[in-house]
């Protein structure tokens, strides 16, 4: 009876150790798995952060320059537009970068509509300089459109 009773509880010791020994080869498969997956963010996720942030902090700076246009003196305007330009230009040029992006299938359809995007305001920021050359009062008018 004593030899059956250790006999049981090696045998279930067995069966533990067995599932400890599964769960080691489950749990290092799984971090495996994540470590691909950080792996793949690493190399292609932040490389998209880093240029989406460089997208936004031009756009913010096109926009700014463009109203800041507007406003000023005529010994300025010649720079804010340049400025406002060079802006534009570097916003096309993130956009590229993010289109040649590896696994970008749907950012690249993102960057293109958000191109077509860009080219819209600059149309609209545009018009918006030669009304203020001309008439600083229509000018408004638009912007409140």
């Amino acid at each position: 009876m004593v030899t059956r009773g250790f006999r049981n509880i090696f045998c279930g010791a067995v069966v533990v150790f067995i599932f400890a020994l599964l769960q080691v080869f489950l749990f290092q498969r799984i971090c495996n798995r994540g470590m691909l997956a950080a792996n793949k963010l690493e190399y292609q996720g932040l490389p998209n952060l880093n240029h989406l942030a460089d997208l936004r902090e031009q756009l913010v700076l096109f926009r700014l320059y463009s109203y800041e246009y507007l406003f000023a003196r005529e010994n300025k305007r010649p720079g804010l537009e340049q400025a406002a330009h060079l802006a534009r230009q570097r916003i096309y040029l993130e956009l590229e970068e993010i289109k040649q992006l590896p696994d970008a299938s749907q950012g690249q359809h993102l960057a293109t509509t958000m191109e077509q995007t860009v080219t819209e305001l600059a149309q609209a920021f545009d018009h918006m300089n030669r009304l203020t050359a001309q008439d600083f009062a229509s000018a408004m008018v638009f912007l409140d459109q």
